[in-house]
Protein backbone atom coordinates (compact mmCIF):
# COMPACT_ATOMS: atom_id res chain seq x y z
CA UNK A 1 0.00 0.00 0.00
CA UNK A 2 1.01 3.67 0.09
CA UNK A 3 2.98 3.09 3.30
CA UNK A 4 5.01 0.26 1.85
CA UNK A 5 3.20 -2.58 3.65
CA UNK A 6 2.47 -5.75 1.73
CA UNK A 7 0.80 -9.12 2.20
CA UNK A 8 0.93 -12.39 0.29
CA UNK A 9 -1.73 -15.06 0.08
CA UNK A 10 -1.75 -18.27 -1.93
CA UNK A 11 -4.40 -20.66 -3.14
CA UNK A 12 -4.69 -23.83 -5.19
CA UNK A 13 -6.67 -24.25 -8.41
CA UNK A 14 -7.84 -27.75 -9.28
CA UNK A 15 -8.54 -28.36 -12.97
CA UNK A 16 -10.70 -31.28 -14.11
CA UNK A 17 -10.99 -32.69 -17.62
CA UNK A 18 -14.74 -32.60 -18.46
CA UNK A 19 -14.32 -35.89 -20.35
CA UNK A 20 -12.33 -37.38 -17.47
CA UNK A 21 -12.88 -38.42 -13.86
CA UNK A 22 -16.08 -36.74 -12.65
CA UNK A 23 -15.25 -37.50 -9.01
CA UNK A 24 -11.90 -35.72 -9.05
CA UNK A 25 -11.62 -33.11 -6.25
CA UNK A 26 -15.35 -33.27 -5.49
CA UNK A 27 -16.83 -33.51 -1.99
CA UNK A 28 -16.48 -36.98 -0.48
CA UNK A 29 -17.46 -38.60 2.81
CA UNK A 30 -16.94 -42.00 4.42
CA UNK A 31 -18.52 -43.97 7.24
CA UNK A 32 -15.14 -44.01 9.00
CA UNK A 33 -11.41 -43.58 8.47
CA UNK A 34 -8.44 -45.35 9.98
CA UNK A 35 -6.74 -42.11 11.12
CA UNK A 36 -6.18 -38.53 9.95
CA UNK A 37 -3.73 -39.58 7.23
CA UNK A 38 -6.31 -41.90 5.62
CA UNK A 39 -9.35 -39.62 5.21
CA UNK A 40 -11.94 -39.89 2.43
CA UNK A 41 -10.69 -36.89 0.45
CA UNK A 42 -7.48 -38.79 -0.33
CA UNK A 43 -9.49 -41.23 -2.48
CA UNK A 44 -10.36 -38.65 -5.15
CA UNK A 45 -7.36 -36.33 -5.19
CA UNK A 46 -5.90 -37.77 -8.41
CA UNK A 47 -2.88 -39.10 -6.52
CA UNK A 48 -2.30 -42.87 -6.57
CA UNK A 49 0.16 -42.57 -3.65
CA UNK A 50 -2.46 -41.35 -1.15
CA UNK A 51 -5.42 -43.38 0.05
CA UNK A 52 -8.54 -43.67 2.16
CA UNK A 53 -8.78 -46.49 4.67
CA UNK A 54 -11.76 -47.34 6.84
CA UNK A 55 -11.64 -48.64 10.38
CA UNK A 56 -10.98 -52.37 10.68
CA UNK A 57 -14.58 -53.49 10.28
CA UNK A 58 -17.05 -54.74 7.69
CA UNK A 59 -19.98 -52.64 6.43
CA UNK A 60 -18.07 -49.45 5.64
CA UNK A 61 -18.72 -47.01 2.80
CA UNK A 62 -17.34 -44.05 0.88
CA UNK A 63 -19.58 -41.63 -1.05
CA UNK A 64 -18.62 -38.97 -3.58
CA UNK A 65 -20.87 -36.01 -4.36
CA UNK A 66 -20.38 -35.07 -8.03
CA UNK A 67 -21.78 -31.59 -7.33
CA UNK A 68 -24.60 -31.91 -9.85
CA UNK A 69 -26.49 -34.61 -11.68
CA UNK A 70 -24.40 -36.31 -14.35
CA UNK A 71 -24.90 -39.15 -16.77
CA UNK A 72 -22.47 -41.84 -15.62
CA UNK A 73 -21.65 -45.36 -16.82
CA UNK A 74 -18.38 -46.42 -15.19
CA UNK A 75 -16.67 -46.56 -11.80
CA UNK A 76 -13.01 -47.43 -11.29
CA UNK A 77 -11.74 -48.58 -7.90
CA UNK A 78 -7.99 -48.60 -7.33
CA UNK A 79 -7.68 -50.91 -4.32
CA UNK A 80 -4.82 -50.99 -1.87
CA UNK A 81 -3.92 -54.45 -0.48
CA UNK A 82 -6.86 -54.08 1.95
CA UNK A 83 -9.60 -54.56 -0.64
CA UNK A 84 -13.28 -55.49 -0.58
CA UNK A 85 -14.33 -59.09 -1.06
CA UNK A 86 -18.02 -58.18 -1.16
CA UNK A 87 -19.23 -54.70 -2.05
CA UNK A 88 -21.79 -52.82 -4.12
CA UNK A 89 -21.74 -49.65 -6.20
CA UNK A 90 -24.82 -47.54 -5.49
CA UNK A 91 -26.03 -44.28 -7.04
CA UNK A 92 -28.48 -41.59 -5.94
CA UNK A 93 -29.81 -38.23 -6.99
CA UNK A 94 -30.54 -36.98 -3.46
CA UNK A 95 -28.22 -38.93 -1.11
CA UNK A 96 -31.28 -40.69 0.34
CA UNK A 97 -32.83 -42.98 -2.30
CA UNK A 98 -30.23 -45.40 -3.61
CA UNK A 99 -30.04 -47.78 -6.57
CA UNK A 100 -27.47 -50.57 -6.75
CA UNK A 101 -25.87 -50.73 -10.22
CA UNK A 102 -23.20 -53.33 -9.42
CA UNK A 103 -22.59 -56.09 -6.90
CA UNK A 104 -19.20 -57.75 -6.35
CA UNK A 105 -19.36 -61.18 -4.71
CA UNK A 106 -15.72 -62.28 -4.99
CA UNK A 107 -13.43 -59.28 -5.27
CA UNK A 108 -9.72 -59.81 -5.96
CA UNK A 109 -8.39 -56.28 -5.43
CA UNK A 110 -6.05 -54.29 -7.66
CA UNK A 111 -8.10 -52.28 -10.24
CA UNK A 112 -11.82 -52.86 -10.66
CA UNK A 113 -13.29 -51.26 -13.80
CA UNK A 114 -17.07 -51.41 -13.42
CA UNK A 115 -19.32 -50.55 -16.36
CA UNK A 116 -23.11 -50.29 -16.42
CA UNK A 117 -25.89 -48.77 -18.51
CA UNK A 118 -25.83 -44.94 -18.52
CA UNK A 119 -27.60 -43.64 -15.43
CA UNK A 120 -28.22 -40.19 -13.96
CA UNK A 121 -26.73 -39.61 -10.53
CA UNK A 122 -25.20 -36.99 -8.30
CA UNK A 123 -23.96 -39.31 -5.54
CA UNK A 124 -21.93 -42.48 -6.08
CA UNK A 125 -21.16 -44.86 -3.22
CA UNK A 126 -18.94 -47.88 -2.68
CA UNK A 127 -20.65 -49.91 0.04
CA UNK A 128 -18.14 -52.36 1.47
CA UNK A 129 -19.94 -55.38 2.91
CA UNK A 130 -17.09 -57.78 3.69
CA UNK A 131 -13.35 -57.20 3.88
CA UNK A 132 -10.85 -59.47 2.16
CA UNK A 133 -8.23 -58.94 4.90
CA UNK A 134 -8.08 -58.20 8.62
CA UNK A 135 -7.61 -54.53 7.78
CA UNK A 136 -10.34 -52.17 6.63
CA UNK A 137 -11.42 -51.15 3.12
CA UNK A 138 -8.73 -49.07 1.43
CA UNK A 139 -8.77 -47.22 -1.90
CA UNK A 140 -5.94 -45.38 -3.61
CA UNK A 141 -8.51 -43.75 -5.91
CA UNK A 142 -12.28 -43.77 -6.45
CA UNK A 143 -13.10 -42.60 -10.01
CA UNK A 144 -16.40 -41.99 -11.81
CA UNK A 145 -16.85 -41.55 -15.57
CA UNK A 146 -19.67 -40.73 -17.95
CA UNK A 147 -20.28 -41.66 -21.59
CA UNK A 148 -17.40 -40.43 -23.67
CA UNK A 149 -14.39 -41.63 -25.60
CA UNK A 150 -14.23 -45.42 -25.49
CA UNK A 151 -11.38 -46.18 -27.89
CA UNK A 152 -7.82 -45.01 -28.45
CA UNK A 153 -8.22 -44.23 -32.17
CA UNK A 154 -6.81 -40.74 -32.85
CA UNK A 155 -9.57 -39.27 -30.70
CA UNK A 156 -8.04 -35.80 -30.56
CA UNK A 157 -8.42 -35.47 -34.32
CA UNK A 158 -11.97 -36.87 -34.32
CA UNK A 159 -13.06 -34.57 -31.48
CA UNK A 160 -11.62 -31.56 -33.27
CA UNK A 161 -13.40 -32.53 -36.50
CA UNK A 162 -16.82 -32.94 -34.85
CA UNK A 163 -18.44 -29.51 -34.71
CA UNK A 164 -21.64 -28.75 -32.75
CA UNK A 165 -22.75 -25.11 -32.89
CA UNK A 166 -24.05 -22.84 -31.56
CA UNK A 167 -23.74 -23.95 -27.95
CA UNK A 168 -25.75 -22.86 -26.00
CA UNK A 169 -28.53 -23.25 -28.56
CA UNK A 170 -32.09 -21.94 -28.72
CA UNK A 171 -33.55 -23.61 -31.84
CA UNK A 172 -31.35 -24.82 -34.70
CA UNK A 173 -28.10 -26.63 -33.95
CA UNK A 174 -25.57 -27.41 -36.68
CA UNK A 175 -23.52 -30.60 -36.69
CA UNK A 176 -20.52 -31.44 -38.85
CA UNK A 177 -18.88 -34.86 -38.59
CA UNK A 178 -15.84 -36.41 -40.33
CA UNK A 179 -17.63 -39.30 -42.01
CA UNK A 180 -20.76 -41.26 -41.19
CA UNK A 181 -22.00 -41.33 -37.58
CA UNK A 182 -25.04 -42.53 -35.68
CA UNK A 183 -26.12 -39.64 -33.48
CA UNK A 184 -28.19 -39.79 -30.30
CA UNK A 185 -29.30 -36.88 -28.15
CA UNK A 186 -29.94 -37.76 -24.48
CA UNK A 187 -31.53 -35.68 -21.74
CA UNK A 188 -30.25 -35.46 -18.16
CA UNK A 189 -32.32 -38.54 -17.30
CA UNK A 190 -30.41 -40.57 -19.88
CA UNK A 191 -33.44 -40.91 -22.18
CA UNK A 192 -32.82 -40.65 -25.93
CA UNK A 193 -34.92 -37.73 -27.22
CA UNK A 194 -33.60 -37.71 -30.79
CA UNK A 195 -31.51 -40.01 -32.97
CA UNK A 196 -30.46 -40.14 -36.57
CA UNK A 197 -27.62 -41.27 -38.80
CA UNK A 198 -25.90 -39.17 -41.45
CA UNK A 199 -22.55 -38.04 -42.75
CA UNK A 200 -20.89 -34.66 -43.17
CA UNK A 201 -23.53 -32.10 -42.10
CA UNK A 202 -27.02 -31.70 -40.71
CA UNK A 203 -29.07 -28.90 -39.10
CA UNK A 204 -31.38 -30.13 -36.32
CA UNK A 205 -34.32 -28.22 -34.86
CA UNK A 206 -34.26 -28.44 -31.04
CA UNK A 207 -36.89 -25.76 -30.52
CA UNK A 208 -39.40 -28.17 -28.98
CA UNK A 209 -37.02 -29.40 -26.25
CA UNK A 210 -37.17 -28.08 -22.72
CA UNK A 211 -34.26 -25.88 -21.58
CA UNK A 212 -31.48 -27.77 -19.86
CA UNK A 213 -28.35 -29.84 -20.38
CA UNK A 214 -28.25 -32.54 -23.06
CA UNK A 215 -25.63 -34.96 -24.32
CA UNK A 216 -24.89 -35.74 -27.98
CA UNK A 217 -23.39 -39.20 -28.49
CA UNK A 218 -21.57 -39.75 -31.80
CA UNK A 219 -21.05 -43.42 -32.69
CA UNK A 220 -18.67 -43.98 -35.58
CA UNK A 221 -17.02 -47.03 -37.04
CA UNK A 222 -14.13 -46.97 -34.57
CA UNK A 223 -15.08 -44.65 -31.73
CA UNK A 224 -17.81 -43.18 -29.57
CA UNK A 225 -17.55 -39.53 -28.54
CA UNK A 226 -19.88 -37.40 -26.44
CA UNK A 227 -20.40 -33.66 -26.34
CA UNK A 228 -22.54 -31.72 -23.89
CA UNK A 229 -24.82 -28.91 -25.03
CA UNK A 230 -27.04 -26.43 -23.23
CA UNK A 231 -30.54 -25.71 -24.57
CA UNK A 232 -31.83 -22.23 -23.71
Amino acid sequence: DSRGASAVSSFAVNVRDPQGNLALFESVASSSHEHEERTADLANDGDLTTRWSSEYADNQSITVDLGEENIIDQVRLHWEVAFGALYTIDISKNNQDWTTVFEELSGNGDLDEISFDPMVARYVRMSGIQRATDFGFSLWEFEVFGPGITTSVDVDRVMADIQVFPNPVRDIINIRVPGRFKIQLMDIQGAVVYETEFQDYRAIDLGSLKPGMYLFRFSGKENIISKKIVKN
